[in-house]
């Protein structure tokens, strides 16, 4: 019995080694026929290729980004710009976040205001780096904090150091606050309008009173959705977007 339990163990390694790295090897190939066709210009096809590459990862997203922007659709590079942003590590992102500034200022150069849901440079890369840094660092840092506080409070007191004091307690604040931002961040789902004009109304229905005239690049929260609509807030306003003009990030 233990043999044969060897045996199909055995056999089921060599399968799965024959197999996983001739599938990975072909997306691969793709990943590089793609960056391929993009500096060839072509990148209607570089934008394809990608697309066909499944569990995407920061820099297939990027790439998509970028090949998005060379046709012109900005809103789309912001999309893929964002869902590589949310995968990206914390280290290399000067450039990815540089790439949403611009996209985001020419928008607003093209329709002469502020697309909605933009932010400062200082508050966007704040968020970008909160973005960046694992949910599980924070919670461990909160912890460590607090751990450190109840075996070491009498050690402070004792020497009479009351800045100290001030001190840790600062730090026990920020790292709170930290992360019910980061907690906050990972319960909401956002969403980029990708068409150059879409109605926000007032409910889940075509006929329905016009809010808001949204445009490419608008950033929204997404709360709800309803069949063909989502349900979104912007800028202290709420109102219904069809989801054919919205896609998730």
């Amino acid at each position: 019995m233990n043999k044969w339990m060897m045996l199909v163990i055995a056999c089921s390694l060599i399968s799965f080694s024959t197999c996983l790295p001739a599938e990975q090897q072909d997306y691969q190939e793709t990943f590089r026929a793609a960056n391929h066709a993009f500096r060839e210009k072509k990148y209607e096809e570089a934008l394809r290729l990608y697309s066909t590459i499944p569990h995407k990862g920061a820099a297939v997203y990027y790439n998509m980004g970028n090949a998005a922007y060379k046709t012109e659709h900005a809103g789309y590079a912001l999309l893929y710009w964002r869902r590589a942003e949310k995968m990206w590590s914390m280290f290399g992102r000067h450039e990815l976040l540089d790439n949403i500034r611009l996209v985001k200022k020419q928008l607003a150069e093209a329709d002469k205001e502020v697309p909605a849901g933009f932010v400062p440079a200082f508050k966007e890369k704040v968020f970008s780096w909160l973005i960046a840094y694992p949910l599980i660092g924070l919670q461990l840092l909160f912890l460590i904090l607090w751990a450190f506080l109840f075996f070491y409070m009498k050690i402070i007191g004792h020497n009479r150091q009351r800045w100290l004091t001030v001190i840790y307690f600062l730090f026990i604040l920020l790292s709170g606050i930290m992360l019910a931002m980061r907690y906050g961040i990972e319960s909401r789902r956002y969403g980029v309008i990708i068409v150059s004009q879409a109605d926000m109304r007032s409910g889940p229905e075509p006929t329905l009173q016009v809010l808001r005239l949204m445009r490419e690049g608008d950033e929204v929260r997404i709360l709800k959705d309803v069949e063909d609509y989502y349900k979104v807030k912007i800028d202290h306003a709420i109102g219904w977007i069809a989801k054919k003009d919205l896609v998730m990030v």
